[in-house]
């Protein structure tokens, strides 16, 4: 889990909210001192499944975000918003929408983020605090990186009927420490039988799926 801002100055907390009579929830501003600047991106605090958009000046939180975590355990709600995402990204880190200043009660422009976590609602610096902050991928040695083409779903194992078990949108690299001979697949006019494996998941992808099937820099694992 990541703060859904790279830049940061806590303004209010779960104790400040309560005294108005507001679930728990963390004010964000701008790291220096001041408002938060209008149009700052808000990014997905962890792996998404869907990404909703509701409210709006009329609302007590303006414009809103509701982003929801693939297995549905964790739920992220950003209000004051000033715009929203045609097509937000669904990995940790994908900008989902820009922080702002609308509804009937904000005190200025900030962002008003909380967490529901396993059914029970907590401030974003609380869900941190009790789940842990996602720490920077490094890229090591016997590793290399690989966009993705479309939609993808990783596998336990390299083939099709092997369990789902994530998803990655257009755009995203991965990083993958080897590759094996799995299932001949034919997709979107590409026929391929090499598969990734992820260098921290552990899980595979389709070569097809990336902007390319090279296997270069990757650790050859031969046919699982």
């Amino acid at each position: 889990m990541r703060r859904p801002l790279d830049s940061y100055r806590v303004t209010g907390d779960t104790k400040e909210h309560a005294s108005y009579g507001v679930g728990p929830a963390t004010d964000y501003a701008a790291e220096k001192g001041g408002p938060l600047p209008i149009g700052t991106p808000v990014k997905a605090p962890f792996p998404l499944g869907k990404v909703e958009y509701w409210g709006d000046d009329s609302f007590p939180g303006g414009l809103a975000v509701t982003a929801t975590s693939p297995d549905k355990r964790f739920v992220f709600v950003g209000q004051h918003l000033s715009g929203s995402l045609r097509h937000p990204g669904l990995a940790e880190g994908s900008v989902i929408a820009y922080s702002g200043n609308s509804g009937t009660k904000t005190t200025g422009p900030h962002l008003h983020a909380y967490v529901i976590a396993d059914g029970k609602r907590m401030s974003m610096e609380e869900a941190i605090k009790k789940y842990g902050l996602t720490k920077p991928v490094k890229v090591t040695k016997g590793t290399a990186l690989r966009r993705v083409r479309k939609g993808v779903n990783g596998r336990k194992a390299p083939n099709l009927s092997a369990r789902i078990v994530q998803f990655l949108k257009p755009g995203i690299v991965g990083t993958f420490d080897g590759w094996a001979r799995g299932q001949k697949v034919t997709q979107g006019g590409v026929t391929s039988d090499v598969w990734y494996r992820g260098a921290f998941s552990g899980d595979w992808f389709w070569a097809g799926n990336f902007t390319t099937q090279s296997t270069r820099g990757l650790t050859p694992l031969g046919k699982k």
